[in-house]
């Protein structure tokens, strides 16, 4: 649905929005009948009048996503003027329109909460009284009708409160929506920035900024550097690698204000108030000290432009990380598990050539160490390939497997039999990538571990359904080892996705990894008999 703002409306924000409809409709039936009865024409057009206003509210409530709140007060003024200007004019039968000052106090409950509704009711019960006020229209009959539906649209506001609270909770999926959202907007932004969100390149921009300003006024500095508050504590961002002052760019962070000690100063930058960064260095002992706090904060003030810009490239810095923390860790694990151990392995054998002597007994050990090193080099090349494999819009993850067989088969003489069905539309971007790992993962083990001549990989989809499965002809299963963390890191990649990860003994030897999504689906066409695969690798 097409919307002002930016997003799209969410099922939930749909159904309050339905709700405050409905009570909008209620409350013109409610004051339309005494209306009619009292035959009054100018009673009729404030009714009349009332409606248009709260018809234009609903079209706009239907068509933004922001402002929603502001549109409510709007609406809620303009309906107490139109009873103010209604009572003026109609004396006696003027309060049977009072009644629709109570609606707007549960439509905004409704749609925003409790406080909204209490805004709501004062800016229409406000206008009112001001209105009829400075008519000289105010009688006390008019004031104790007036209060009755105060009284009212109070109830009515925390009836609205209590249904906003009861659409907010059941929509479970509010902050997913709000976070899907947040970051469709952070890649469409992020595309039209003009320069790039590196730290290090925008803090040392900022930086000879700072610098020729320093010199412009007469306030020559050296060793500038620019720190981040993180955590609670300072992190370096660009500049001198090293400095003094650390306590006072400390007490520039907490105060927001210039911290000097001596030559040495610190100078906060800031954005909206918030203190970004901070800058420390060493003026020149010549400087003039004579309020050096205001001329600093000045030259800093100056600097909230780049402060903004150099805010929105931590936010995006701390965002990219924290989205790759879970890559790490996996790769992290997997040299554990591979380069660590073999390097290892490589200083047991440099110790055993150096405790024999004899030159024959030497000579094979390096023989059998040249070998050693080139397997450590076949497993870095393999974990290359691995990290340059990847799904994209042309090619499936089951393209993606075969072209990683294809490079591991060349790197190792391993024979690789891949067979491939998929067919329909593709899967989501998320589960290809992760099937993608899981398959990668089960083909890395497989290489390193069970000694195994060949390797069948079938994939088949026919999405949403999917499934990979790896078989070799190796040692099969085996005892874990306790340093091993290939089998976690697969299953923590299934149950991202909700697939079902099976591991199992091939017939004839060797072991069978199969991961289906979803894990509920049970299919016999998509459990072939692997040990008949044929369709050698293209070369």
């Amino acid at each position: 649905m097409a919307t002002l703002g930016g997003s799209a409306i969410t099922a939930s924000q749909r159904r309050r929005r339905g709700m405050a409809g409905i009570a909008r409709v209620f409350g013109l039936v409610a004051v339309l009948a005494p209306a009619l009865s009292s035959q009054d024409g100018m009673v009729l057009l404030g009714v009349a009048t009332v409606g248009m206003v709260w018809a234009t509210t609903q079209v706009a409530e239907h068509r933004l996503v922001r402002g929603v709140f502001t549109v409510e007060l709007a609406s809620a003024a303009l309906v107490g003027l139109v009873c103010a200007v209604t009572c003026t004019l109609a004396t006696e039968s003027g309060p049977g329109i009072l009644g629709v000052l109570a609606i707007p106090p549960v439509t905004a409950a409704i749609l925003r909460g409790a406080q909204a509704g209490m805004f709501a009711l004062a800016a229409g019960i406000g206008v009112f009284v001001t209105g009829t006020c400075l008519a000289d229209a105010m009688t006390l009959t008019l004031a104790s009708t007036t209060f009755t539906w105060l009284l009212t649209g109070l109830g009515f506001g925390l009836i609205g409160a209590a249904l906003h609270s009861t659409l907010l909770g059941s929509d479970q999926l509010a902050a997913h929506r709000s976070a899907q959202s947040l970051i469709h907007q952070l890649a469409s932004v992020s595309d039209r920035l003009g320069s790039p969100l590196e730290p290090e390149v925008l803090g040392t921009d900022l930086l000879n900024r700072l610098s020729a300003s320093l010199g412009a006024a007469d306030l020559p500095a050296r060793g500038l550097m620019l720190q981040a508050p993180t955590d609670g504590t300072l992190v370096w961002v660009a500049g001198a690698s090293a400095g003094t002052g650390s306590h006072l760019a400390a007490e520039a962070v907490v105060s927001g204000r210039p911290a000097i000690g001596g030559h040495t100063f610190a100078l906060p930058l800031t954005s909206d108030g918030r203190v970004v960064a901070v800058v420390s260095g060493h003026l020149s002992p010549t400087v003039d000290r004579i309020a050096l706090g205001e001329r600093l904060q000045r030259l800093g003030s100056g600097l909230e432009d780049q402060s903004v810009v150099l805010e929105t490239a931590l936010l995006f810095t701390r965002f990219r990380n924290t989205a790759t923390v879970a890559e790490r860790r996996r790769l992290a694990r997997e040299i554990h598990d591979g380069v660590a151990q073999d390097l290892a392995s490589v200083g047991y054998l440099l110790d055993a050539i150096n405790g024999h002597p004899d030159p024959l007994e030497q000579a094979q050990l390096l023989e059998q160490l040249r070998g050693f090193l080139g397997e450590v080099l076949a497993d870095l090349r393999r974990a290359l390939v691995e990290l340059r494999t990847d799904t994209g819009p042309g090619q499936s993850v089951g393209a993606a497997l075969e072209d990683l067989a294809r490079n591991v088969e060349k790197l190792t003489g391993i024979t690789f039999h891949v067979r491939l069905h998929e067919e329909g539309t593709r899967l989501r971007p998320e589960v290809e990538a992760e099937l993608l790992r899981i398959g990668q993962e089960a083909i890395t083990n497989a290489v390193r571990h069970s000694e195994a001549s060949t390797i069948w990989i079938t994939c088949r989809v026919a999405a949403p359904y999917a499934e990979v499965t790896v078989s070799d002809n190796g040692r099969g299963l085996g005892e874990a080892r306790a340093d091993s963390h290939g089998l976690q890191i697969m299953r923590e990649r299934a149950r991202l996705i909700g697939a079902e990860l099976a591991l199992t003994a091939r017939p004839g030897g060797g072991v069978v990894l199969k991961a289906r999504v979803p894990a509920a689906l049970v299919t016999n066409d998509l459990d072939p008999d692997l040990g008949s695969q044929s369709g050698k690798v293209p070369a």
